[in-house]
């Protein structure tokens, strides 16, 4: 694996305004499997995700210059976080286990394939329920259908895996650590081979970016830091300034509407 600083994935949701040479890397999503970066707008195999990256591209209506500016900033704001933030090292022991979520004939093809290397689950979309957990612990609820005494009876059932790849449509699930969509993919050996390489004790680092001693939220008396609920663009977070404490309900109502970008981005810069 090559190790790299900044390292920019560009898809065809995306496109990229950089090339190579501005001082970041960018490579396509199957060049970017043989790498290792510091900081990218992916999760995979980087200590720093920066998904504000992403949606600049997605949203900003400057020219092609300017957007090449703002991105040199933006990754280097994630630098200099990182330098002098503390850090927290975690590692995952990620197991052979793989849950395939599609019925098409692309995903059956998948599952037959991925059984030379991994512990396989298939499920199909109409028996999910639930899904939920984290890389290396992901968790499924699905229907489950038997025949008890010539019976048919049906039940809820909860499957775990390590890892999740999605076959038949694209959603925001494939920007998660330990989940791939097969249409980020044009071989499937590149996708096989990926999940694979994660396989043993898998390493990754995070900063730290709540100091109860900052937060007013935390019971502090003075109005100290208030950045989660100032920047939140969905008033998904919500302080009650009377009992020092963020709304938990309003919180869990509003959880819907997290765009999961800004308050990683902005609190403690």
């Amino acid at each position: 694996m090559n190790q790299i600083k900044f390292l920019f994935v560009a898809d065809s949701d995306i496109g990229s305004p950089l090339d190579n040479g501005e001082g970041i890397s960018v490579l396509g999503v199957e060049s970017a499997c043989y790498v290792t970066a510091l900081i990218s707008n992916e999760l995979y195999r980087s200590d720093v995700y920066a998904p504000e990256v992403n949606w600049y591209v997605k949203n900003a209506l400057a020219t092609k210059e300017e957007q090449k500016e703002v991105l040199k900033k933006l990754y280097e704001m994630r630098f200099i976080r990182y330098t002098h933030a503390p850090k927290k090292t975690y590692t995952l022991t990620i197991d052979r286990s793989v849950m395939v979520i599609g019925e098409s004939e692309e995903a059956l093809a998948l599952v037959e394939s991925a059984r030379h290397y991994f512990d396989v689950t298939h499920i199909l979309p109409s028996d999910l329920i639930h899904l939920g957990g984290q890389f290396g612990g992901f968790k499924a609820l699905t229907h489950q259908k038997s025949e008890e005494e010539g019976e048919i009876k049906e039940q809820e059932v909860e499957v775990s895996c390590s890892q999740l790849v999605l076959c038949d449509q694209k959603t925001h699930m494939s920007k998660y650590r330990g989940v791939e969509c097969v249409m980020d993919y044009a071989d499937q050996e590149v996708l096989l081979r990926r999940i694979r390489n994660r396989i043993g004790f898998y390493e990754y680092k995070t900063t730290v970016l709540y100091d109860e001693t900052l937060c007013s939220y935390h019971h502090n008396s003075e109005l100290t830091c208030t950045k989660c609920v100032e920047i939140c663009p969905s008033f998904g977070i919500v302080g009650d300034d009377v009992s020092k404490e963020l709304s938990n309900n309003i919180i869990i109502l509003l959880a819907s509407k997290c765009m999961g970008i800004l308050c990683r981005f902005f609190i403690s810069l």
